[in-house]
């Protein structure tokens, strides 16, 4: 696997075999992915939850997102994210790695020093396609109190998943495209002055 675009563009990615629980994003999704996203990534504040290898996460950094941080349970999964930032030579401040659950991660978002983090302005989130976790992603989210408003989430899935948010006066569905047996769909958080302060990346 390779950086698609941006400042590692063409450097290699060491990747966990797929698994039920590491699905690599085929590099054609990735590549449609973050051509569509272009206008979020300049200087965004990220979230690559269940990050696998750390791909997406990564290719925000190499094309000017400001900062990301990596959330993944796998340790030997979080050990090749480590390595390929290492590798790449990317600055430690514009990165956080996180060993541990999405589920705990998001509820500590809300309390302790967390708080004084700037908000979060995009979300990639690539969970095992099974995983119960998309039926409260965006609730999850809202709840964490960490997203910025108007803040981008991007959930890759089963390309026959249907997914219903929680509250639909929060949410919309902007757009969404198949890749075969994937889906990638985007919400946008309505500027509702639901999140906790006015801090974007």
């Amino acid at each position: 696997m390779r950086v698609i675009a941006g400042k590692y563009k063409r450097r290699l990615l060491k990747t966990l075999a797929g698994t039920d629980v590491t699905r690599p994003t085929a590099d054609r999704v990735r590549e449609s992915l973050f051509n569509m996203l272009a206008p979020e990534i300049d200087g965004a504040i990220v979230w690559d939850l269940f990050a696998g290898s750390g791909a997406l996460g990564i290719e925000a950094l190499s094309r000017g997102a400001g900062h990301v941080t990596f959330v993944e349970q796998s340790a030997a999964a979080c050990k090749v994210i480590g390595e390929n930032l290492k590798t790449l030579g990317i600055h430690p401040d514009t990165y956080t790695l996180v060993v541990g659950n999405v589920e705990t991660f998001l509820q500590n978002r809300t309390s302790g020093a967390a708080n004084s983090a700037p908000q979060v302005s995009l979300v990639l989130a690539d969970p095992p396609y099974h995983s119960a976790w998309y039926d409260e992603a965006l609730g999850a989210l809202a709840s964490s109190g960490r997203c910025a408003r108007d803040c981008l989430v991007v959930l890759e899935m089963k390309s026959d998943r249907i997914l219903i948010p929680p509250d639909l006066a929060l949410w919309s569905l902007v757009d969404e495209r198949r890749y075969g047996i994937a889906q990638l769909q985007f919400w946008r958080l309505a500027d509702t002055g639901s999140s906790s302060d006015d801090n974007r990346a």
